[in-house]
């Protein structure tokens, strides 16, 4: 869990949105590297964070304004899946009967924060409504702060337990919504023309699953190949945190000794892929290092199928209660890892 709470980014922003007149657009869409984030950085209250942050993303140097807001969305997701996992083991440990619904309002806080508020935000930043994104990013903030201030009764006051973790959610948020580029800017980003879906699915082994998750996604009717890859990527890694979270449910219930060090591996494998593997393959994507991002997709799909096979034992055969989590994390990495692959050539 040290690894976990080693990622925790302890920050200080209070949100507030630039609010920047149309002039200013064509910079902030199209200017790129470190005098950018330096301007940027420069419009909001805490300089010294948003530097330090933008500048430990390699991808910053060469992300425009909505490239950096992009980037700070995505630490959010990621600290927002560490602290929904950290809770569970919390919740899972505790013998406080008042600190329970306490742990597990935070539950459900999180999860809806991981699972919808900030892939929305994601989502809407994409497509260019910065205004929803903006709001989404708020949202999460203010979640995060309602999970701090649960602790406070009633029916009694407990010292939280969670209080690095829900300010570094809050005030990661917060910048994410400072350095959105404002909403009249929308109108000036190049879209993207031709519908790829059909054509670029029509190369990979799973046709079906690759048309319906890119349909279900609104970037897609605007999205290149590459964008394409990076939402079905963002997929795998969604997938791949919210299994992670699951298993650590499972081995906590379990009773069975034989089980135990089967859900163990599953939750070191999975956790490597999450934190590591799937954001490693994204960040190469963004680089235009699509070997390396293939070969790390298809490393993902790889250790599901060993969580999968590591009920047949030794010492045991179990029946796998994590099937359907291990083919859907399967098939999305490979799907993903074959997208990509079609990038190769460029």
């Amino acid at each position: 869990m040290e690894k976990l709470i080693s990622l925790s980014l302890v920050v200080v922003a209070l949100f507030s949105l630039i609010q920047l007149p149309p002039s200013h657009c064509s910079t902030l869409l199209i200017e790129k590297g470190a005098d950018l984030i330096e301007k940027t950085c420069r419009r909001t209250k805490y300089y010294n964070l948003c530097v330090s942050s933008l500048h430990a993303d390699p991808r910053s140097v060469k992300a425009d304004a909505k490239g950096l807001a992009r980037i700070m969305l995505e630490l959010s997701l990621a600290k927002a899946n560490v602290t929904l996992v950290y809770i569970q083991q919390l919740y899972n440990m505790t013998m406080d009967p008042v600190l329970k619904p306490y742990f597990n309002s935070c539950i459900e806080l999180y999860r809806d924060v991981a699972e919808q508020v900030l892939q929305m935000a994601i989502s809407f930043l994409d497509s260019n409504n910065y205004k929803e994104s903006s709001k989404n990013a708020e949202y999460a903030s203010t979640t995060a702060q309602d999970c701090e201030d649960r602790f406070k009764g009633p029916p009694e006051v407990r010292k939280s337990p969670l209080t690095k973790e829900n300010n570094a959610l809050s005030q990661l948020s917060s910048v994410a919504g400072e350095i959105l580029p404002p909403s009249q800017c929308s109108t000036l980003v190049i879209e993207k023309g031709a519908d790829l879906i059909e054509k670029t699915c029509r190369r990979t082994k799973y046709h079906n699953l690759c048309v319906s998750s890119l349909h279900a996604d609104p970037r897609s009717a605007k999205a290149d190949v590459k964008g394409l890859a990076r939402i079905i990527l963002e997929l795998s890694l969604a997938k791949a945190n919210v299994t992670l979270v699951y298993i650590q449910q499972l081995y906590n219930k379990t009773t069975d000794p034989v089980l135990k060090p089967y859900f163990n591996s599953c939750i070191e494998q999975y956790r490597d892929v999450a934190e590591q593997v799937l954001q490693m393959a994204i960040s190469f994507l963004d680089s235009n290092n699509y070997k390396e991002s293939s070969t790390n997709a298809e490393y993902a799909s790889t250790a599901a199928q060993d969580c999968e096979d590591r009920f047949k034992g030794p010492p045991e055969v179990r029946k796998s209660p994590l099937t359907k989590e291990n083919n859907a994390l399967s098939q999305l990495s490979s799907l993903a890892g074959e997208i990509v692959f079609i990038l190769w050539p460029i």
